[in-house]
């Protein structure tokens, strides 16, 4: 099994997810969406394939969705490295998992 770690722009931009989802939806309802974000690093860590290859923005990256963020992502030896998380609005279609 693969372990995950995020960037610190990725740790950033969970944080900044975590204020809106908790003004937007409230506690129980944000820690519900949070957890589903952590349940899914565990995912790619477990299978750093289930991603699209994203190399026309950097060779390496890959990328996936969830519920209306999308994932960025690089494997180095035994982890995944999540680089970014933004919502899908504001990432180009040709970038998206």
């Amino acid at each position: 099994m693969r372990n995950y770690s995020l960037t610190k722009l990725a740790e950033w931009d969970l944080r900044a997810i975590a204020r809106h989802t908790f003004k937007r939806l409230g506690a129980l309802h944000s820690r519900e969406y949070m957890q589903g974000l952590l349940d899914c690093f565990q995912l790619l860590s477990d299978d750093p394939t289930l991603g699209r290859k994203c190399d026309s923005v950097q060779p390496g990256l890959r990328g996936i969705e969830y519920d209306s963020l999308v994932f960025f992502y690089a494997t180095e030896s035994e982890r995944v490295v999540i680089s970014r998380i933004l919502p899908r609005q504001i990432v180009p279609a040709a970038s998206r998992a």
